[in-house]
């Protein structure tokens, strides 16, 4: 397998979060920072530890969102919270 230019892989990540300031859509924002946030995976893929710090920072910067997870399918803390309260109002 080619090895990863992380270089790259960084300033694509950049490009992605710098269209994603300038675009009202949020849809298109959205999908940007998706983007940016594949594009940084790749570029620390060999390194864990580093990506996931990075990672929370640039939620936290991006979207003012505490970073709890990186896996997709986890469910953000306030949301866990929320389920147990209305499954005790039934």
């Amino acid at each position: 397998m080619a090895e990863i230019n992380r270089a790259l892989c960084r300033r694509t990540a950049a490009e992605c979060i710098g269209l994603a300031r300038l675009t009202t859509d949020i849809d298109t924002k959205e999908a940007l920072l998706t983007r940016g946030q594949e594009w940084l995976k790749l570029a620390y893929s060999d390194h864990d530890d580093e990506f996931e710090r990075l990672l929370g920072e640039f939620n936290t910067q991006q979207l003012g969102v505490e970073h709890a997870s990186a896996h997709p399918d986890a469910a953000p803390a306030h949301a866990a919270a929320g389920q147990g309260e209305a499954e005790s109002k039934r």
